[in-house]
């Protein structure tokens, strides 16, 4: 009897550190970012951030992911049957994905502060608080 008491209060314990190990890896740790090995943004994701945004059905939306990491992405979007298009950056927070920027400029480097943006994914910004100068990351 003590033998089979001390298994199962060994299986306890490791099942109770296994769940502080794993739940410490989803904390957030700077700007809200979420630090996960999560799966990279998908058009579908965009589209309806977009439909969201405009009041519209995320089906109206081209989307296109250029870039992702699982936390930030960027991309270009177009609407059905419209002419013209822009591009988008999102980051992926707390709230989960949130669309940072959309449009056709450039992107602001208030915003990329914002979000932490990598250089990969944001490789230029406009320094709107110094005479918007083009900074190259």
């Amino acid at each position: 009897m003590k033998k089979f008491v001390f298994i199962l209060i060994l299986v306890i314990l490791v099942a109770v550190g296994f769940y502080f190990i794993n739940s410490s890896k989803n904390e957030n740790t700077d700007n809200n970012i979420e630090v996960t090995t999560a799966e990279p943004v998908t058009p579908e994701i965009i589209s309806e951030l977009f439909g969201k945004k405009f009041d519209r059905p995320a089906l109206d939306f081209v989307i296109e992911v250029i870039k992702s990491d699982g936390t930030f992405g960027q991309g270009s979007i177009n609407i059905k049957n419209e002419p013209g298009g822009g591009m988008w950056f999102a980051a992926k927070t707390a709230n989960g994905w949130e669309l940072a920027f959309d449009g056709n400029g450039m992107i602001t480097c208030d915003v990329v502060d914002k979000y932490s943006f990598p250089r990969d994914i944001v490789t230029q910004c406009i320094d709107t608080q110094n005479e918007n100068k083009l900074i190259e990351r």
